[in-house]
């Protein structure tokens, strides 16, 4: 007779991808961790910040709660791990918090930004944004929920006349953006959670884990040879496309904020049964 060992930490992980499958994630545990970014009531399911990261260019504990959601998330190479942070702070600076308006911001930078993006929503809805006149961007920036409801209305799983562009903007360690991935991540009635530190940790995680796999497998982040290599792939999954550059260059910028991690984060990448990955699907 066969005899099996059930692993525990495995089954965990299973269970929690197949919840992740099933959008339940984030509504795991004590719902009323989510509901205050003040809340102070640990729960069972906290993460516990460890000490790989001491610092002082970003706050301390909210990047070792990253760390931590990523090794719960099952991330066991340094050098993907050392990327996820460089994205992170290139993003949010490691302080969780929604996009902000561009009323402030240069009109040639906003072009910048959004030049190659068509505008679906909104009385300029069907012309590209490089198109606009220079008094046109100035009112259409004036007004915030008017900008993100033009700019991401009718994509990412938005609706174009009902708010949701204004509703589902970046939030976040890593500006998560769209209805659908608020969704996908189990924030979609409660996307202002995104910016709580415990929420903002795990979102970050799973999306570094089961977001535009299409860009990089799981397996293959979890691989990463180099510190250079796992930034690379990082910045990619981030954006959702290969080889972006600038993304890869800030992100890269970062790195050297990282070097004391080098003996902190342990690099077991021995095999993982696959079975612990069965729910590692991209949901478009």
């Amino acid at each position: 007779m066969r005899r099996y060992v059930l692993d525990e930490n495995k089954i965990r992980e299973l269970i929690r991808s197949c919840l992740i499958e099933e959008g339940a994630f984030g509504k795991i545990g004590d719902l009323s961790r989510s509901s205050s970014s003040s809340n102070s009531n640990a729960s069972s399911t906290d993460l516990v910040a460890g000490a790989e990261y001491s610092g002082g260019d970003y706050p301390v504990e909210n990047v070792n709660i990253v760390i931590a959601a990523l090794k719960e998330a099952g991330f066991t190479n340094k050098h993907f791990i050392k990327g996820v942070l460089c994205v992170v702070a290139k993003e949010s600076n490691f302080k969780p918090k929604e996009e902000i308006g561009y009323s402030n911001t240069s009109n040639s930078r906003i072009k910048e930004v959004f030049d190659g993006n068509k505008i679906q929503c909104g009385k300029h809805s069907g012309e590209m944004f490089r198109s606009l006149s220079e008094t046109e961007v100035t009112d259409l920036k004036s007004d915030n929920e008017v900008f993100f409801n033009a700019l991401y209305g009718n994509r990412i799983g938005n609706g174009c006349e009902n708010g949701d562009g204004w509703l589902y903007r970046g939030r976040g360690f890593n500006q998560l953006t769209g209805r659908a991935n608020y969704k996908k991540y189990g924030y979609e009635s409660n996307p202002e959670a995104v910016n709580n530190l415990q929420d903002a940790a795990r979102v970050v995680a799973q999306f570094m884990k089961i977001g535009h796999l299409n860009v990089w497998s799981f397996e293959q982040r979890n691989s990463a040879k180099s510190d250079e290599e796992g930034v690379n792939m990082a910045a990619d999954v981030n954006g959702g496309k290969r080889k972006k550059a600038n993304a890869r260059k800030n992100a890269m910028a970062r790195l050297s904020h990282f070097n004391d991690l080098e003996s902190n984060i342990n690099n077991d990448t021995k095999d993982v049964d696959d079975a612990t990955y069965i729910g590692d699907t991209n949901i478009s």
